[in-house]
């Protein structure tokens, strides 16, 4: 879209070409520098500059995308063609009364406006399948993570369950007890994680950590009040907002420990893996 506002003052047959041309020419010297990486010192270095090896080493994974790519591609090239044919028949046309010239373009606009529906449709088709696919690789992922063996739970903590840094130092090869609920927690299941919390003869060797789980549909305000509210009394660790509850946690949470709304006690053990 920047290149088309770069464009601005050219015609829209320039503008496609020049686009195009563009496309072109710097996916043409990517697949240049990847053939000849392996003979040409200079290529080499450029490849390694840009990456190239990893993006071919993974081109098994990106090829249904590049092919989606490439026939949304396909149809642009063939719009193009299109633009720059009527352009051509202009030239070469007698002038036509008005009636008929207005005819023609409103014919001629319908046209175009039909391809560019479907143009748009396809796009969106694309980025809905990508995303789909994007989400369900990094669910099938925290999944794996989850239920693999670790040699302590560092991995599993680190960016999934908690955010600040002196959180998962003190969580370093303890038992983590994961308290997950929305905000309605009653009072006593609330005391009973106080007692638990407070008067465990092994203390020393666990933390719990409070997972709330809220609508994200849901007006924030009243949200935060209750969180505030509820996470002042908690003398253990939990997240600082709501919102910075990893989602795949959460959806990981509802698909495969089967969250609904009644308070649960997750126990992890030193490793990470679940206990109960």
């Amino acid at each position: 879209m920047e290149l088309l506002k770069t464009l601005s003052s050219y015609s829209w047959d320039t503008k496609a070409v020049i686009v195009s041309a563009a496309f072109a020419i710097n996916y043409g010297e990517f697949w240049l520098v990847e053939q000849l990486q392996t003979t040409n010192p200079l290529a080499k270095n450029i490849a390694a500059l840009k990456d190239v090896p990893s993006i071919i080493e993974h081109a098994g994974d990106l090829k249904k995308r590049f092919e989606v790519v490439l026939n949304f591609l396909n149809q642009v090239l063939q719009v193009t063609h299109c633009i720059i044919m009527l352009k051509e028949l202009r030239v070469h046309q007698p002038y036509m009364t008005s009636t008929a010239e207005s005819w023609e373009i409103m014919n001629l606009a319908h046209k175009l406006l039909v391809i560019f529906e479907h143009l748009q449709n396809q796009l969106r088709k694309c980025i809905e399948t990508m995303n789909k696919k994007k989400v369900e690789d990094a669910s099938f992922a925290f999944r794996k993570l989850m239920e693999s063996a670790h040699i302590d739970n560092m991995k599993l903590i680190d960016k999934n369950l908690v955010e600040k840094q002196e959180q998962i130092e003190a969580l370093h090869l303890k038992y983590v007890l994961l308290l997950i609920s929305n905000l309605e927690l009653p009072q006593e299941e609330l005391h009973i994680v106080h007692s638990i919390y407070n008067q465990h003869p092994m203390r020393h060797e666990y933390e719990v950590i409070w997972m709330p789980l809220v609508d994200p549909t849901a007006p924030l305000t009243p949200q935060e009040t209750v969180f505030y509210d509820l996470r002042n009394n908690m003398p253990w660790h939990s997240v600082d907002h709501p919102s910075l509850v990893e989602p795949l946690a959460a959806r990981y949470f509802r698909d495969v420990w089967g969250f609904m709304h009644t308070p649960m006690m997750v126990v992890l053990d030193p490793q990470g893996k679940p206990a109960n």
